[in-house]
This record gives C-alpha cells, structure tokens and sequence, in this order.
C-alpha cells in the first residue's frame, strides 16, 4: 500500500489540492487491496459494476458503491484475519445492532501516525 503509506507521510499536513492525485491513487489501492481480501467486498463491486478504473478524478469517487451502516450493522466486513487485528472498536449501537471495525497493525501504525502529526502541526 504505498500510495496510501506516501498520502499519510506528506509533508503538508491540510494540503487538500496538492495531494488530490495522490489522495485518488491511495483510495484506488485500497479498494483494489479490499475487494483482492475480502469476497464480500469484492462481490458488493461486482454487484454494482464498478470498476476502478472510473476513478479518474477526485471527483469520481461518487461511483464508489456506497455501504450503508445497517448492511455493516448486520454484516462484518473483514480483509484481514481476525486474529491479525489489534483491536477492534464497534458502534454504540443505535437500534440494537452495533458495527464493527478493526485495524491490524499496518493500519493502526498509520492512524497513529496521522494522529501524532495532527497533534505536533496544533500543538496540542
């Protein structure tokens, strides 16, 4: 995933426009990395004909098929072993059903770094 590692390592932090190619390639890689590990994923894209090469512009990512939370309330969506995950959060719930989510290590590891930088860029 270098184009996503390469979106969290940029130099300016609120660089919106500066990073919009990078931004899409990294939205790309992911998609890719997620519907080659996880067949529901991969079945949901098929479903809705998407193809990834319609990502041309920041502003095609509209066609991304949208997941709305009672499917993710009711179906977990996973890329990763569980037993590679380092936590797992879910929802508070609302209606009964909590989602879940959760990040191996790759993925903590670059959340906390974007967390760091946010917190070094406000002083905080």
């Amino acid at each position: 995933m270098k184009d996503t590692k390469r979106l969290f390592s940029h130099k300016r932090l609120y660089d919106i426009t500066g990073t919009d190619r990078l931004f899409l390639k990294a939205v790309r890689e992911t998609v890719l990395f997620h519907r080659s590990n996880c067949s529901d994923y991969a079945a949901i894209l098929a479903h809705c004909d998407f193809d990834d090469r319609e990502l041309q512009t920041v502003g095609d990512l509209h066609k991304l098929p949208a997941l709305p939370t009672a499917f993710l309330k009711n179906r977990a969506l996973f890329s990763v072993a569980p037993k590679k995950l380092v936590f797992e959060a879910t929802s508070a719930g609302t209606g009964g059903t909590p989602g879940r989510m959760g990040l191996d290590w790759n993925s903590a590891a670059l959340a906390l770094k974007m967390v760091w930088r946010t917190f070094g860029y406000h002083k905080i």
